[in-house]
């Protein structure tokens, strides 16, 4: 499994950091995992396989094909597009699921700290 983690960082054309920045975990748990001496959790392979769209059985076993070929969710392409973290994407999923007093009410208080600065 270390090999296929670091074949589909390198397919990715990511760093170990930026790899681990995506997953929101620390680069040495990356360096770990693709040198053998950590072995990823079973949350560890699903958040990678969720965040990079990869396939559950080629991560585990090696079979089947690398990526994923369902739909991206637009959060998802926003995240490869723009190097987000998990948990980047998190604090985005919580803004839009507000309603729109709510986002106004958090812009209105960044603007008023922006403005301060």
């Amino acid at each position: 499994m270390n090999e296929r983690i670091k074949e589909l960082r390198k397919a990715l054309h990511l760093t170990q950091q930026e790899f681990a920045d995506r997953l929101g975990i620390p680069r040495n748990n990356i360096a770990g995992y693709e040198t053998g001496k950590r072995s990823p959790s079973e949350a560890v392979l699903a958040l990678i396989c969720r965040v990079f769209q990869v396939q559950e059985d080629w991560i585990k076993s090696g079979n089947g094909e690398m990526f994923d070929r369902k739909d991206v969710s637009p959060l998802e392409t926003i995240a490869k597009k723009y190097n987000l973290s998990q948990k980047d994407l998190v604090l985005i999923e919580r803004f839009a699921e507000m309603d729109k007093r709510q986002r106004d009410a958090i812009i209105n208080y960044i603007k008023d700290v922006a403005s301060k600065l």
